[in-house]
């Protein structure tokens, strides 16, 4: 539900926060692929989350290709 809090941020102050939102999407995607990911997950802790019930091919997956283009 990340993508709330990155919209949020952008109305109150598109500049001030596009830094902020990117370093974010990267670091939380950037873990998942260093966990060996092939897909993205429903949370940054995957399946460990929800009693081991968490997605671990999700559609919020799709999010960051949204906030680059619109913030690159």
């Amino acid at each position: 539900m990340i993508c709330f809090k990155y919209d949020a941020l952008l109305k109150t102050d598109k500049e001030k926060y596009k830094k902020y939102i990117l370093d974010d999407i990267r670091k939380k995607y950037k873990k998942m692929l260093g966990q060996g990911a092939t897909s993205f997950w429903e949370t940054e802790n995957g399946a460990n989350d929800f009693d081991n019930a968490g997605s671990l091919c999700h559609g919020w997956s799709s999010m960051p290709i949204y906030y680059y283009n619109i913030l690159l």
